[in-house]
């Protein structure tokens, strides 16, 4: 069976037409461990963008809030956050979230960025892994650019490689055999806006002050079910969902067993998240207006 995917794809690289209701299927289980790693990397970003109380605040692709929830907390009191995001379930566990954390003035609501227009006028726009999967990333931000307050910024994450080293590349391997195009569709996805550069050069033609952040953060992920209870919860389940059920568990079979026979049984085990934070800052003049 061989799949090729797109990497420039309508909103995923694996699921053109179908990122909404993967990612409702993923929804429930996306802020528990051994996904919490979005959580912080949500509040990473948020730390870095340096927002104010009573700002305006717009999460594209808020997932369940991983970015929008301590984005609210920073800007109370007298600012507002409204995450958006394409699959429903997503917007639904947000929402939950919120109101369990407390997050004052936060609403999600469900809309494409593609096609979501802001109403009012924003003092910052954030992107945890979002804007990536949008195929005409400088159109999107052309949009964004016209919402925005003379002082604003945008803030966007994005994987500086394939993320989940050294599981995730085994995995890569191990589906490779499955699916031959894989490895190299993936990369280009990925490192669409991987480099320091190409970030920059995305960026730059905005008018704002551009600065990336590289950091490297090593996650804790425990034991082989738990990694692979990650991998269900991440893009790589369209394909893992695409192998035949009856080859499935031989397959995850091979793959735990590649994974012993490298770090040994019962070995404690942590992936890498190597994250590129992408921030603008703007500062526009506001020329004067007399009465006449």
């Amino acid at each position: 069976m061989n799949v090729h995917i797109k990497p420039t794809s309508h909103l995923s690289c694996m699921i053109p037409e179908g990122a909404g209701e993967l990612f409702s299927r993923m929804a429930d289980h996306f802020d528990r461990h051994p996904l919490s790693f979005w959580s912080l990397m949500g509040q990473r970003l948020v730390e870095l963008t340096e927002l104010k109380p009573g700002q305006q605040v717009l999460d594209i692709g808020s997932g369940t809030g991983a970015v929008s929830i301590p984005a609210a907390q920073a800007v109370h009191p007298g600012g507002s956050v409204l995450g958006i995001d394409i699959a429903q379930r997503m917007v639904d566990v947000a929402g939950r979230r919120a109101r369990e954390a407390g997050a004052p003035r936060l609403s999600f609501h469900h809309a494409d960025a593609h096609t979501f227009a802001s109403h009012r006028r924003l003092d910052a726009i954030l992107g945890g892994f979002s804007l990536y999967f949008i195929e005409d990333m400088r159109a999107t931000l052309k949009r964004f650019q016209d919402w925005m307050k003379p002082t604003s910024s945008w803030s966007f994450s994005f994987w500086s490689r394939l993320p989940f080293a050294p599981l995730g590349d085994m995995l890569l391997e191990d589906l490779g055999t499955l699916f031959p195009h894989l490895s190299a569709d993936v990369e280009a996805f990925r490192h669409r806006a991987a480099d320091q550069s190409t970030l920059a050069s995305l960026f730059s033609d905005f008018g704002g002050r551009v600065s990336v952040v590289s950091e490297l953060h090593h996650f804790p992920v425990g034991t082989t079910d738990l990694w692979w209870n990650l991998v269900m919860h991440s893009d790589m389940r369209l394909l893992i969902e695409h192998i035949d059920p009856q080859q499935l568990a031989g397959f995850k079979r091979r793959h735990f067993h590649r994974i012993e026979e490298w770090f040994g049984k019962n070995t404690f085990l942590t992936v890498e998240l190597p994250v590129q934070f992408a921030i603008v800052r703007f500062s526009r003049r506001v020329e004067p207006f007399f009465l006449l």
